[in-house]
């Protein structure tokens, strides 16, 4: 609750009224709302009980602004800078704290290794200085997985055929490609007839989506050397 008040001169007592004439009597103006709220005070001689002109007394509770709106960011790790940010209306400007209460001042949380990056975003308005509620921005970067380790097979020729895998850690699924990069998908190196076999694996993270460096993975089918040629004798 607020309350808006008046000062008597010395040797005086302050009276209030509800309207700037006549008897009706008042009260200092108090409120918890948003609003204007007016009394009349006039001040009255302790000993002569004269009383003065009356005073306007006015109390004004501003609305506070809209809280922000965050715009939180998840994203995986890639080596880059992030920035999570939020939108205000118009007519406030932002502010960045560092806690939803408290008066030190930051910035919007950026970041570029995995972690949670936090801060609170207040909109103050730019004709009454009032100042909204604080809404949390966070900034998520994900670590990512370990890359599959691969089990790379060679085999001579023997018309089956062959596949090479990879390991993935638990809670991850493994992905294959055609290359290290780029997203055409394949399975794992598989063949019958003497090649190099090639596909880079990867894993991701069942939880968060995020991808691994992705992993080579080769099958190697070596042709077998031709038959001896019999140097057969009869004597």
């Amino acid at each position: 609750e607020h309350t808006a008040s008046a000062t008597p001169p010395a040797n005086a007592t302050i009276v209030w009224y509800a309207n700037e004439t006549g008897d009706e009597p008042g009260e200092a103006p108090s409120a918890i709302a948003p609003g204007t709220y007016t009394a009349w005070a006039a001040a009255v001689g302790n000993e002569s009980g004269c009383e003065s002109e009356r005073v306007e007394v006015t109390l004004v509770i501003n609305e506070s602004p809209e809280a922000p709106v965050a715009n939180n960011v998840t994203v995986c790790f890639d080596g880059n800078p992030h920035s999570a940010s939020a939108t205000v209306a118009d007519g406030t400007t932002l502010v960045w704290y560092t806690s939803q209460t408290g008066d030190v001042e930051t910035s919007a949380p950026s970041g570029t290794e995995p972690d949670i990056y936090i801060a609170w975003a207040a909109a103050i308005d730019d004709e009454t200085g009032c100042e909204s509620e604080r809404t949390e921005v966070t900034l998520i970067i994900h670590e990512l997985p370990e890359a599959p380790v691969a089990n790379n097979v060679t085999v001579c020729f023997d018309g089956t055929e062959h596949t090479a895998s990879a390991t993935v850690a638990e809670g991850t699924t493994l992905v294959w490609y055609t290359t290290e990069t780029g997203d055409t998908e394949t399975g794992a190196p598989t063949g019958t007839a003497p090649n190099v076999y090639e596909a880079w694996a990867a894993a991701i993270n069942d939880t968060t989506g995020c991808e691994s460096e992705r992993t080579l993975v080769t099958l190697t089918i070596n042709e077998t050397p031709e038959a001896p040629v019999a140097n057969n004798v009869e004597e």
